[in-house]
């Protein structure tokens, strides 16, 4: 169970990092 949450967690963080870039992407195109 540990190694499912850790497994959780990273997918997280590369779906946030996913998340920041669009938004930097969506800041560049409105800018």
């Amino acid at each position: 169970n540990i190694r499912q949450f850790e497994h959780l967690d990273l997918r997280i963080v590369v779906i946030n990092r996913q998340c920041q870039r669009i938004s930097l992407g969506f800041l560049v195109l409105a800018v």
